[in-house]
């Protein structure tokens, strides 16, 4: 058969898959639905893409339209149409990256596995991106998942993560700590949890980590306030923890080497009250009513003063 890019109606059985389709998984249901659809029309109504098979004459490989050639065959078709494509294998596999784009959401990890394909084949992130009318960051925040952990891209396969910014911050976790993320995340707790807690104490002292990762101390507030100790005292309350990890003893530890203080905003608020207390008791020695001083806030009393000092010293010029 001649190459024109002109439609021709083929036999589906002389039509093969290609073995390195992006699409990794299909929706058997939906599959079933088009298949539906195909059987009561009695035809495809989209031709399928495909090229001569390299070795087999009058035998085909699919280009696009791996799902439209599997509800056919569901839906018992014999013939279906196709166009029959003689270009070089870029452009070959760019059509199918298209295609699988165009018909039906390929998964997050099936997108970057088919991106990170073509970037394999030769194409640069610039044409890529050019082609697919996408933007370079696009291209790479898809392509980045394969420069992390196995792991972590399992997370991602799985579609146990599918925000690739996650995946990207569990990258940036030790890796005592990274084990206990995977962990908790495949048992379900939110991933969002799990990185916001494991990032702070990601800040710790590594020792602190280490207690945490091998459950010495699970207690995230004593950690927080451990984080304080300097490297004798950690030491040693690593070591109490190691033989009892009673949030009850250990807090006792901390409280002897860092007692608690008085915050700013308190001090500032005790200041502000004797402030004001003094300030009423200069009034109240002026002789100013004591229902009047006591709906008056600092401000007014300053003001009341600092009008009865203008006063005194007007009547003494």
């Amino acid at each position: 058969m001649k190459n024109t890019d002109k439609l021709h109606s083929i036999p589906i059985e002389n039509i093969y898959p290609d073995t390195q389709q992006d699409r990794q998984n299909i929706d058997q249901k939906k599959l079933e639905e088009l298949a539906s659809s195909i059987r009561t029309s009695q035809q495809v109504f989209s031709p399928l893409s495909v090229k001569p098979h390299p070795s087999e004459a009058n035998k085909f490989i699919l280009i696009g339209g791996e799902r439209r050639w599997r509800a056919a065959k569901l839906a018992g078709m014999q013939q279906v149409p196709v166009i029959v494509r003689n270009n070089d294998a870029k452009a070959n596999s760019l059509e199918m990256l298209i295609d699988n784009l165009l018909r039906e959401d390929l998964s997050g990890y099936e997108l970057s596995y088919a991106l990170q394909k073509r970037l394999n084949e030769g194409w640069t992130t610039s044409d890529l991106a050019k082609h697919l009318g996408k933007s370079k960051p696009w291209v790479s925040k898809y392509t980045s998942i394969f420069k992390l952990n196995e792991r972590i891209q399992a997370l991602y396969k799985e579609k146990i993560i599918t925000d690739i910014s996650k995946l990207q911050r569990l990258a940036k976790l030790p890796e005592k700590t990274l084990n206990i993320a995977l962990k908790k995340i495949r048992e379900g707790e939110n991933a969002i949890e799990v990185l916001k807690v494991l990032e702070n104490i990601a800040k710790y002292p590594e020792p602190l980590q280490d207690a945490y990762a091998d459950c010495a101390i699970q207690d995230l507030k004593l950690l927080k306030k451990a984080s304080k100790l300097d490297d004798d005292e950690l030491d040693d309350f690593i070591k109490r923890a190691q033989k009892d990890n009673s949030s009850e003893h250990l807090s006792e530890f901390l409280e002897e080497r860092i007692p608690s203080k008085t915050s700013k905003k308190t001090k500032a608020h005790i200041a502000l009250q004797l402030n004001l207390h003094t300030a009423r008791e200069l009034l109240k020695d002026l002789r100013y009513a004591a229902e009047s001083i006591a709906e008056m806030d600092l401000q007014q009393c300053e003001a009341t003063l600092n009008a009865y000092l203008s006063e005194k010293a007007t009547g003494s010029a």
